[in-house]
């Protein structure tokens, strides 16, 4: 809804521009299929009020010259990245940052939007290599190589040193994590955000493995009850099951901010037209 709605004002603007004139383009009212039955007096309020407003002229030019400068886009959508991450999640797969970042910059074919969000994903999987190579010199004697793993928590610094912060926030997570930190840039600052933000991924991480669970013993549940059934001949292998947990701790983690307020899905990295390639 909300990308219907800015490509709705876009292609008002859009008539509006092409018309040449401010005269001519409040004497064009926009073609019937875009405009629908609105007033004329409407079209007028939106030149008279909007379209000649320096305030407003002065923001379109501004964000014209930031998608310009805006080297790729992802294909993520409306809905945060974080909750892309969790849908992976659900479905069995390691919950991971970095590869969940390079996810939402590839087509339905596993193709790079650019080169530049391919050679960004290059980096930060080098860094996370680096990063399992130190946690294999670190981890006890006799520890079996394969078993050392790069957890979510250790990624956040990893994308907070290579796709930058926005605020109290690491770009290429979306909307999460929100947090009520003092704005300072001393290196305790920074390190109890990151802190702060460990905290919230171990959450995640524990609610991901609760859904997985209760998934599993309701199929359990399922496949015995079908198999008790009389003269029932489903094929249990082949169920599609997407259960959804009420009231779990993927609402506190997802639903509202640290104010309470509810996250409806906003995706700042689109709509802030975020500069991080």
């Amino acid at each position: 809804m909300r990308s219907a709605y800015t490509q709705f004002k876009w292609k008002l603007h859009d008539h509006y521009q092409k018309c040449g004139t401010s005269v001519r383009g409040r004497a064009t009212l926009p073609p019937p299929d875009l405009w629908g039955e609105r007033s004329t007096e409407e079209w007028h309020w939106l030149c008279d009020e909007l379209y000649t407003d320096p305030k407003y002229i002065d923001k379109c030019k501004k964000n014209s010259t930031s998608r310009k400068r805006q080297r790729t886009t992802h294909r993520g959508g409306a809905m945060p990245f974080i909750q892309h991450a969790l849908r992976t999640a659900k479905e069995g797969n390691p919950l991971s940052f970095i590869d969940n970042w390079a996810a939402m910059y590839q087509d339905s074919n596993s193709n790079w939007v650019s080169d530049a969000a391919r050679d960004k994903y290059d980096r930060l999987k080098n860094k996370r290599e680096e990063h399992k190579e130190k946690l294999t010199l670190e981890a006890p004697e006799g520890t079996p190589p394969e078993s050392v793993q790069v957890t979510a928590r250790d990624e956040i610094p990893i994308m907070a040193e290579e796709c930058g912060r926005k605020g109290k926030r690491v770009r290429g997570l979306g909307s999460f994590p929100r947090m009520k930190l003092p704005t300072v840039t001393s290196s305790t600052a920074v390190s109890s955000e990151m802190n702060v933000m460990q905290d919230k991924v171990k959450k995640l991480e524990s609610t991901v493995d609760t859904m997985r669970s209760q998934n599993a013993q309701l199929m359990t549940m399922l496949k015995k009850f079908l198999m008790n059934s009389q003269g029932c001949f489903a094929d249990t292998e082949n169920i599609d099951m997407n259960i959804v947990v009420p009231n779990s701790e993927e609402d506190d983690v997802f639903g509202r901010d640290e104010d309470g307020v509810q996250n409806n899905g906003d995706n700042s990295e689109t709509e802030d037209l975020e500069e991080d390639l």
